[in-house]
């Protein structure tokens, strides 16, 4: 009897929270069936994607440009939205352009998805690999509406490899430390609308690699779904410890991220020169590609596929 109880309050408590989360989450409201409420999460030009990288094409991007507080500590909010920890700022505005991207981009906010273990939680893959979290970044024109994302893959590690990762690599234990201090003050936010001031570093959590990455347009990844956010998705991960997700997974939200949606006609992009992620690269799951018919059977390649056919099948004659 106590125990159909206890599973009666479980079930209670679970519903309430899915009703004051609002209209979605990632339970009963999660992504399979955000687009009943919000019909653009069914639209052609969704976030996140699979970076299938032997598809994307090269392209030279100017450098990103920062205003030079970048590199300044500033107090941000941390608050915990329902949804998952998001950082703002009232401050001086935090500017970027550059790369291709058209206008001044005001900083709007930074937060973070994750999985229920080390092995998913990023909203991007990258030839299906999935990582333990990702971090974005979001800036808006605000003359155009425009939407900008500078998304970082986030790998965990545990914390042993880290204290020598420590010494070999100053610069990432910098950023590796600046996400410590993100995580630390996110444990104690556990309720909605919970926040804390934190002094952060966002040139730091950036990591020090800010040329190689892919580009494309897609998405918001939560409701509405809005279709014009331009996405930059770097190549380099942000390393961060084990622990720290496993304290977001149990005493925040087990998960809080949205999976793959399909490509279609969108073209991807890359900054750097050589593609060498993919050890075979497959040119048939490329969009263009097939869209154009397969090579073999095209124009003259037909009639050398027939000549080749003759000739090897007279070999054996």
């Amino acid at each position: 009897m106590e125990s159909g109880i206890l599973i009666m309050n479980i079930i209670i408590m679970i519903l309430v929270t899915d009703k004051v989360n609002g209209a979605w989450n990632y339970r009963r409201f999660g992504p399979d069936v955000w687009s009943k409420t919000y019909p653009q999460c069914a639209g052609n030009s969704q976030s996140p994607i699979n970076i299938k990288t032997a598809c994307t094409i090269q392209k030279n991007f100017n450098p990103f440009n920062f205003t030079p507080n970048y590199n300044e500590e500033f107090n941000f909010t941390l608050s915990n939205d329902g949804h998952t920890m998001v950082v703002t700022y009232n401050g001086p505005k935090l500017l970027l352009n550059g790369a291709d991207l058209n206008g001044n981009y005001q900083f709007v906010n930074f937060h973070l998805h994750w999985g229920p273990n080390e092995n998913v939680g990023s909203e991007h893959q990258v030839n299906g690999i999935k990582y333990a979290g990702e971090s974005h970044f979001v800036y808006e024109d605000f003359e155009t509406h425009q939407i900008a994302v500078l998304a970082f893959l986030m790998k965990s590690q545990p914390y042993l490899i880290n204290k020598k990762y420590k010494k070999l690599y100053h610069d990432e234990y910098l950023t590796t430390n600046q996400w410590y201090k993100y995580f630390d003050a996110s444990q104690n936010l556990v309720q909605e609308n919970d926040s804390v001031t934190i002094e952060l570093n966002l040139s730091l959590l950036m990591g020090n690699n800010l040329v190689d990455f892919w580009r494309y347009n897609g998405s918001l990844t939560v409701p509405p779904c809005t279709e014009n956010v331009i996405w930059t998705v770097f190549k380099q991960p942000i390393y961060v410890f084990d622990y720290e997700f496993e304290t977001f997974r149990d005493d925040l939200l087990f998960e809080s991220y949205r999976g793959p949606q399909s490509l279609h006609d969108r073209q991807i992009y890359r900054s750097f020169q050589y593609e060498n992620l993919s050890t075979i690269p497959d040119q048939n799951c490329c969009s263009n590609i097939k869209s154009k018919g397969s090579f073999l059977f095209k124009g003259n390649n037909l009639i050398y596929f027939h000549l080749f056919y003759i000739n090897f099948i007279m070999f054996f004659i």
